[in-house]
């Protein structure tokens, strides 16, 4: 693992806030159950940040950005918060790629 690109995904991805709640209620599910995915991987990056060694399960970033793949929304503000999840997936997966 090279520990300074990961600093630097690290970097990339803690400058996202998370995904504001949207008014879909099957987005909405989807975003809460992330919260978990996010803490898990967030807890391995720190860890191994401060040197300690990880074992690394992707599947779990590989199925929340699958799920969100499919999450349809219908109005501007879910559209929204929508691109903002992705880029907030996609920024947690370069860290995830990284460990």
């Amino acid at each position: 693992m090279d520990r300074e690109r990961l600093r630097a995904e690290w970097e990339r991805f803690r400058a996202l806030p998370f995904p504001d709640h949207p008014d879909d209620p099957d987005f909405d599910d989807w975003l809460l159950d992330f919260a978990e995915t996010d803490a898990y991987y967030a807890g391995l990056a720190t860890t191994a940040l401060g040197g300690g060694k990880v074992d690394v399960d992707k599947s779990h970033i590989r199925a929340a950005k699958d799920e969100l793949s499919h999450i349809r929304v219908i109005t501007d503000e879910d559209e929204e918060i929508l691109a903002a999840a992705r880029k907030y997936v996609d920024a947690l997966e370069g860290v995830v790629d990284t460990l």
